[in-house]
């Protein structure tokens, strides 16, 4: 009976011991929160996106696909017209350069001829509507000086405005712009102006390493906001060789020289949203001597991809500039190299482009490495024209995404007369602003 009690006893301080016993807190298996359910979201929306990306490109004819990968001067200044052929096929670039002799006499005739171009695509069924570019940077290089308000040089604006006033009258020119059918402005330029320069850039600059942060952003702030997207150049810079005619050496000593080169494009390209870097053709002392700039994988793919983190489009500079030819580099090498080196659209000042384009998609079917870098660019090349407003993600019922024109010829032309009343209304608002900063200057 005492062996039964104890035992009773020891069992009942157990079992009271066991339960003033904190227990241990059951770990309950939280769920993600709504910020990781949000990135979530947004990368399954970037990867079906990419989907449509590449279905629209396999949807698109060969010539139309190595079309992308080259900007081109167009003939003309009241209807377009394809000047080439391409396995059969009508061959317009990705992208229309405009020289002075493109642009027409009045708004509206311009208006016009950029609307042909939309109409003769659409009509030939060429799916791939191409980006109009031009430069616009102001003062000498001015190409719509005749029908846009008054747009002064670089220099002129860091000396004469604030920073706020370079916005508006940026803001009011790329408004102008893209009324007339512009959606690239290959400006501005973000080289710091220097002694080895000063020569060559004349007004272009905005000067100082501050002048060229503060309204070179306000510059690219403008457009990119109005779907003019803009184009930073000459990256890494230039000498008073104008390459036109010569071939520029940049001579740098140190890494720090190297830095001190390239500033202005890592700071803007790191604080706004700029849709394009122009390369130039100067050639390095370091590392890289004998590559120009545009062809080098160091300045375009290691420093500028990778170093600065940039994402957008890579331009090369015109690769039939003497620079390049008279130096070792033919247009059909110069395109090749340029590619293989990061950059994904070629600038040709000439009107025809079929026979480096076919002999590039040749060189591609033996070369992977070259194969791959133009599907690259392609795609790119497609994001930029969504982003332009060229193209547009279209939602599926299923959820997946297409990618479409954004709009039709007919669409153009029932409002055009809209487009050119409000083109003259931001007119005369453009050169009230640019009034505004003469009448500060003299008080």
């Amino acid at each position: 009976m005492k062996h039964l009690f104890f035992t009773g006893v020891i069992s009942v301080l157990l079992l009271t011991i066991v339960s003033c016993t904190p227990k241990a807190e059951t770990k309950i298996p939280q769920g993600p929160t709504e910020e990781e359910l949000e990135l979530q979201r947004l990368e399954q929306e970037r990867l079906v996106k990419e989907e449509a990306v590449s279905a629209y490109l396999e949807s698109l004819t060969e010539a139309e696909r190595i079309g992308l990968l080259f900007l081109v001067n167009i003939e003309g200044d009241k209807t377009y017209s394809a000047v080439e052929k391409y396995d059969g096929l009508d061959l317009v670039p990705g992208g229309c350069l405009l020289f002075s002799f493109n642009i027409a006499k009045t708004d509206e005739q311009f208006m016009t001829f950029i609307d042909s171009i939309y109409e003769y695509c659409q009509s030939h069924d060429i799916q791939s509507f191409p980006y109009i570019a031009l430069d616009q940077e102001g003062g000498y290089v001015n190409r719509l000086r005749a029908l846009t308000s008054t747009l002064p040089a670089a220099q002129w604006v860091s000396q004469k405005a604030t920073v706020q006033q370079a916005f508006d009258l940026y803001d009011s020119q790329a408004k102008q712009m893209r009324l007339l059918g512009i959606t690239m402005n290959l400006a501005p330029v973000a080289e710091v102006e220097t002694d080895d320069n000063a020569q060559f850039l004349d007004t272009r600059s905005y000067g100082s390493l501050e002048q060229v942060n503060q309204y070179a952003r306000s510059c690219v702030n403008a457009y990119e906001q109005n779907q003019v997207l803009s184009v930073l150049k000459h990256f890494p810079g230039n000498t008073n060789v104008d390459p036109h005619s010569g071939l520029p050496e940049i001579i740098v000593e140190s890494e720090q020289e190297i830095q001190n080169l390239i500033k202005p494009f890592e700071t803007l390209v790191s604080q706004t949203d700029v849709s394009a870097v122009l390369m130039s053709h100067a050639r390095v002392s370091l590392p890289d001597a004998q590559t120009p700039s545009c062809l080098s994988s160091f300045w375009v793919n290691d420093c500028l991809r990778k170093t600065l983190g940039f994402e957008g489009l890579v331009l090369s500079d015109d690769i039939f500039m003497a620079a390049l030819e008279k130096n070792g580099f033919a247009p059909l090498e110069a395109a090749e190299q340029a590619l293989l080196s990061g950059v994904d659209i070629i600038m040709l000042s000439e009107k025809r482009f079929a026979a480096v384009a076919k002999q590039l998609a040749s060189r591609a079917e033996q070369n992977p490495a070259l194969a791959d870098r133009i599907a690259q660019a392609q795609q790119n090349v497609v994001r930029y024209k969504i982003k332009c407003g060229l193209l547009t993600y279209v939602q599926n019922e299923d959820g997946s995404y297409c990618v479409q024109n954004a709009f039709s010829y007919e669409d153009l032309k029932d409002s055009r007369l809209v487009r050119l009343t409000q083109f003259r209304e931001e007119k005369k608002r453009g050169q009230n602003l640019y009034a505004a900063i003469l009448s500060g200057e003299q008080e």
